[in-house]
């Protein structure tokens, strides 16, 4: 684990997962169904307990042109800048559990912000940067 800062909030475009975790493959295929893939783009996915208790996961994109997602039925949503408590996960397509387990290992922080979100930043196509944020 290690720690990491974000400057700054970074407001994405997301959907919600009908079901966690049944819902995530169906909740990402309909994201690319609405966002055009770019590199340019940054990925990032959130997620935490509502609604009594379940677990609600949103996966996100980042605009590349202010607006573009006007039109679009996403949810716009703010995560916000601060310092992060983040395990990478590398080559997490063999082994999509290890999101998981890696959120479970960084939830045991004492310092975590209850009011936070578990936050997945997509590096690339097979790695992905889990955080959670501290308090301040």
């Amino acid at each position: 684990m290690e720690t990491t800062s974000l400057a700054e909030d970074i407001t994405i475009y997301c959907t919600t997962a009908d079901d966690f975790p049944g819902g995530v493959l169906e909740a990402f295929q309909r994201l690319h169904r609405l966002v055009p893939f770019s590199t340019d783009r940054s990925y990032i996915s959130i997620s935490r307990p509502e609604n009594r208790g379940n677990i609600l996961y949103r996966p996100g994109a980042t605009e590349i042109t202010e607006g573009e997602f006007k039109d679009l039925p996403l949810e716009k949503f703010a995560v916000k800048r601060g310092n992060y408590l983040c395990k990478r996960v590398q080559d997490f397509r063999s082994d999509v559990a290890r999101i998981q387990e890696a959120f479970a290992e960084l939830l045991k922080h004492p310092n975590i912000d209850p009011q936070g979100y578990c936050v997945e930043i997509y590096e690339s196509e097979d790695n992905v940067m889990c955080l959670v944020r501290l308090l301040d």
